[in-house]
C-alpha cells in the first residue's frame, strides 16, 4: 500500500496531496475548537476576544476588515450558559459589547458579520428562555439594540416583497 502511494506522487500531485493534508488538519482543529470552546469560561474568552478586536480596529491596513470578519466568524460557536445568573450576565455583557461594536462599525461587511454573530449566539439563548427574563443586563442589551435595529429592519430595501 505504501509503495503504491509513493509511486503516484509526482510534482503535480504533490501540491494536491499537501492541500488535502492541510484541509484534514484544519478540519481536525475545527472539531477540537467546537468541542473545547463551549467548555471555556466566557470571561477569559471575552477578555481575549475584546483585546484582539481592539487591536484589529486600530489597524489601518486593507486586510483589517477581513481579519475582523474572520475573528467574528471564529466566535460563532460560543454558547452562553443560562443555568447560572453570573455566567448568564457575563455572556450578556459580552453580547452588549458586540452590540456596541455593531452600532459603531462603519464597514458594511464587518457590520453584517457582527449581526450574524449576534444571531448565532442569541438563537440558542432565546430557545432556552421560555418566560420573561428580568435580568438588568439583558434589559439594557435589548433596549440598546432595539431602536437602531428596528430602524434598519423598517427600511424599504430590507423588507421582503
Amino acid at each position: 500500500m505504501e509503495l503504491s502511494i509513493n509511486e503516484n506522487i509526482n510534482p503535480a500531485n504533490d501540491n494536491r496531496m499537501l492541500t488535502k493534508k492541510l484541509l484534514a488538519v484544519n478540519y481536525l482543529f475545527c472539531l477540537v475548537l467546537i468541542e473545547v470552546l463551549p467548555q471555556v469560561k466566557i470571561y477569559h474568552m471575552y477578555r481575549q476576544f475584546m483585546g484582539i478586536l481592539t487591536e484589529l480596529k486600530k489597524d489601518a491596513s486593507p486586510t483589517a476588515s477581513h481579519n475582523i470578519v474572520a475573528l467574528l466568524m471564529a466566535m460563532k460557536f460560543v454558547k452562553i450558559k443560562t443555568n447560572q445568573v453570573d455566567d448568564f450576565e457575563m455572556g450578556i455583557r459580552f453580547l452588549d459589547d458586540l452590540g456596541s461594536n455593531l452600532l459603531e462599525m462603519k464597514d458594511k461587511d464587518v457590520k453584517h458579520a457582527v449581526a450574524g454573530l449576534l444571531v448565532e449566539i442569541l438563537l440558542p439563548v432565546a430557545a432556552q428562555i421560555k418566560r420573561e427574563a428580568n435580568i438588568p443586563a439583558l434589559i439594557t442589551f435589548v433596549s440598546k439594540l432595539y431602536g437602531p435595529m428596528n430602524e434598519l429592519a423598517s427600511k424599504k430595501q430590507h423588507k421582503l416583497v
